[in-house]
């Protein structure tokens, strides 16, 4: 079954690292017929850097005003992938929202523990045991929740493939 409609604001895909924000978000774009943006792809293709390098030499704050000069461009209509963090810094969550709709992908702590294990390309998680990465997460969600919470709409991810997020979306945004 394909979508006629096309979108006309951009959809962004916020929520933990691990959540699935870029494989549901690319297949959301391909069902909708639309573009897909890795926010942190591009962040790395205009900085000429990692993620992992700039957070190693200028700082994870560097890398946070990188995400608000994203922000605060126009987006065409669209489905971005955005990095865990980019909505709860520099009020990025009200940027979002005043430009399409935003989507959060709700994981529970051990699914976000399972998905993450031995990750080395996030470096929020990347070398720890799993003692230390489900405090670490647990933290994280706790800092973040309340600000993915604002979202126009929350989809829990838990027990649910990549392919039935996408027709949640489509169904409950009436795409």
């Amino acid at each position: 079954m394909s979508v006629n409609k096309s979108i006309q604001n951009p959809l962004y895909l916020v929520g933990m690292p691990g959540s699935g924000k870029t494989i549901v978000g690319r297949l959301l774009a391909e069902r909708l017929g639309v573009p897909f943006t890795d926010v942190d792809e591009a962040i790395m293709e205009s900085s000429g850097k990692s993620i992992t390098a700039v957070f190693k030499e200028e700082g994870e704050m560097a890398f946070r005003a990188m995400e608000l000069a994203w922000a605060e461009q126009e987006h065409q209509a669209g489905v971005y992938a955005t990095g865990g963090g980019l909505p709860c810094f520099h009020d990025n969550m009200s940027k979002l929202l005043k430009k399409g709709d935003v989507i959060y992908l709700k994981t529970s702590i051990d699914d976000l523990q399972r998905r993450l294990s031995g990750d080395t390309k996030r470096p929020l998680v990347s070398g720890l045991s799993q003692d230390e990465l489900r405090a670490k997460i647990t933290t994280i969600h706790g800092e973040r929740n309340s600000c993915y919470s604002k979202a126009s709409l929350i989809v829990n991810t838990d027990e649910h493939s990549p392919a039935q997020l996408v027709e949640k979306i489509i169904e409950e945004l009436d795409l």
